[in-house]
């Protein structure tokens, strides 16, 4: 009997449709002789209802750009018809910052990767953990691209809130505990907020830097780091992202300047530690992963730390001169992985977790 050729649907909106990355996706698995195309929840549904007119998808590649498209009933009501029609989907939903906490705090292979975080505000316990740390980091639960994260601080009597907006960064000065959770609570209404110890961070010519690690599936199943890139912080900046200024640099160039003739120890650390925290990730969140990008970094002292886990990563850094190579061997794994997702010893796992 003909085993039945492989049918890549990218689950995509309006917002990126006709993106970049999108594009290459369809380029490389054409190059495959891959079948592929981009559909809409709707009209992943309609697809599904009236799938006489049109082939199936064999298997989907969750590309739904925002958390709040994610949560649309349009998506959630095409995963459910995903599972009923029993066809497998990779990258199925956004992770949150608490559940990715927990889940690694609780292997002791990974808990110690982790700034010390909690999840409520309560000013004296605040105060406490500013004498111990100097300075923390609060991030919305569901924040995406480094939106929303803020730095605290205290000098003297006073505490500084560092926020970033349109403008750049503002700080804002308050007297005693009280002004700052008032304050803080007004800025961000009954969202979900996450406190993490703020690592020093190394520097790189006098910016703090840490590195977005590209993580992929190999058909297989094991996972492989298909790209790495140092992320160098703006000048005053919140977050070493991109979008707050932030300039992407070879990895390597930087472990060099950092660890010289240990250089390549400090990768291979990297990379393991990449590797085991994805597949405690999937195999707690979602079997079925077929990628994260993981933002990590070494503090002053040489502690390897994870910062933020992104379940549908961006691809900044493969814009890089330096990663062209590693950008198309990672669009090509992508679609092995697709493929290998098509058969059937892979589709026990592929549904789990695909309703959220």
């Amino acid at each position: 009997m003909a085993t039945k050729r492989p049918i890549m649907g990218i689950l995509v909106t309006e917002k990126n449709w006709n993106s970049h990355y999108i594009r290459s996706i369809l380029r490389t698995a054409g190059e495959a002789n891959v079948k592929a195309f981009r559909l809409t929840p709707e009209d992943l549904q309609t697809s599904l209802r009236y799938h006489g007119n049109r082939a199936l998808p064999t298997v989907i590649y969750n590309r739904i750009p925002t958390r709040k498209e994610e949560s649309d009933p349009h998506t959630k009501a095409a995963k459910g018809w995903l599972a009923r029609a029993q066809i497998p989907i990779f990258n199925s939903r956004f992770f949150n910052k608490r559940e990715v906490d927990r889940c690694l705090r609780k292997n002791n292979e990974t808990s110690s990767y982790l700034p010390s975080s909690w999840y409520f505000w309560e000013p004296d316990q605040i105060e406490s953990w500013l004498n111990q740390f100097g300075s923390l980091y609060l991030k919305p639960i569901s924040g995406s691209l480094g939106e929303g994260i803020c730095r605290l601080e205290k000098k003297g009597s006073r505490f500084l809130l560092e926020m970033r907006n349109a403008n750049g960064v503002e700080v804002t000065s308050l007297e005693g505990k009280k002004e700052l959770i008032a304050y803080f609570k007004r800025k961000i209404g009954h969202h979900q907020w996450i406190i993490q110890e703020e690592i020093p961070l190394r520097t790189y010519h006098d910016r703090k830097s840490d590195f977005r690690v590209h993580v992929q599936r190999l058909p297989g199943g094991d996972f492989k780091v298909t790209g790495y890139a140092a992320k160098v912080a703006a000048k005053g900046a919140v977050t070493t992202h991109v979008r707050s200024g932030g300039s992407i640099v070879k990895g390597s160039t930087v472990l060099d300047a950092w660890f010289h003739d240990q250089a390549e120890a400090a990768y291979d650390a990297m990379e393991a530690a990449a590797i085991t925290i994805s597949k405690t990730i999937s195999d707690t969140l979602e079997p079925a992963m077929g990628e994260l990008g993981l933002d990590m970094g070494f503090s002053k002292d040489g502690r390897l730390v994870l910062f933020e886990a992104n379940a549908k990563p961006g691809r900044s850094i493969f814009h890089t001169p330096f990663l062209r190579k590693e950008n198309a061997a990672s669009l090509q794994l992508l679609i092995d992985y697709a493929v290998s997702l098509s058969e059937n010893e892979w589709k026990t796992i592929a549904y789990q977790g695909v309703v959220s």
